[in-house]
């Protein structure tokens, strides 16, 4: 279809096409009221021609609408379109029916562990008093982005995973040793002009299980009344009953 004799592209549109998360460009637009759904059919149909790849690169992912446009039109005659662009192998993480998509950041932490008093135990029951770790074990994390769209978002919407680590093998790992670390939802509007929500889940796996911090300190006396050196990486109960993070099944993260 052609352009709406009355949409016009405003200066100062903003620009960010490159190969950063997520990828993508965004063009603003104004016309007249009668013409709002045509340009918005033209926009979700178009690709950006900005993009150093005659168009062929990014296609429009969404179009945000707000009618009036403030001291530029008193009168509430015009709407202005954010049309924003993304790369068009990546446009099927925007339909709600298929698996969240996945990438990873590769990175390090340093390992802390404070415990002041209280019914923390080792998981052979020797308790840990006033515990101070300074962060001089270094371990390497894998975060796996999860990201897609849905059509629902609610504070419950990721209850089941809160602080919790894996009971199933996921995306390779063995049970114990990948830690759900928070999600995040931002409404979007899909081309169908469905309300829905860009969601993003983080999942850290590490080479040590969650459960497990690194024990320096005796483990208590032996036989001859001496102390025993445990060291090395060992089950944290924080009351004395229960491991640090609960275990549950995260294969319905991406699907949910």
């Amino acid at each position: 279809m052609s352009l709406p004799a009355s949409a016009e592209e405003k200066t100062g549109y903003q620009n960010e096409i490159g190969w950063v998360n997520p990828p993508r460009s965004t063009s603003v637009w104004v016309c007249d009221l009668a013409d709002v759904d045509a340009l918005r059919t033209h926009l979700l149909n178009s690709t950006d021609p900005r993009d150093g790849a005659g168009g062929t690169l990014l296609g429009c992912q969404s179009v945000h609408t707000k009618f009036g446009t403030g001291s530029d039109d008193p009168a509430g005659n015009k709407a202005t379109l954010t049309a924003t662009f993304g790369p068009q192998h990546l446009l099927d993480a925007n339909d709600p029916t298929k698996p969240f998509r996945i990438r990873f950041n590769y990175s390090a932490e340093g390992f802390t562990y404070v415990i002041k008093g209280g019914e923390a135990t080792w998981d052979d029951g020797d308790p840990i008093i006033n515990r101070n770790v300074l962060p001089r074990k270094v371990l390497s994390i894998t975060e796996a982005i999860l990201y897609g769209v849905r059509t629902f978002a609610a504070f419950s919407t990721y209850d089941a995973w809160q602080d919790k680590v894996n009971a199933d093998t996921f995306l390779g790992a063995a049970p114990g040793f990948c830690l759900f670390r928070g999600a995040s939802a931002e409404p979007c509007q899909l081309k169908d002009g469905t309300n829905a929500f860009r969601h993003q889940v983080t999942i850290a796996r590490r080479a040590i299980e969650w459960n497990r911090d690194y024990r320096e300190d005796s483990s208590g006396e032996d036989a001859q009344g001496e102390y025993e050196l445990a060291g090395g990486w060992q089950a944290v109960w924080p009351d004395g009953a229960h491991p640090k993070f609960q275990a549950v099944n995260f294969a319905g993260l991406l699907t949910m």
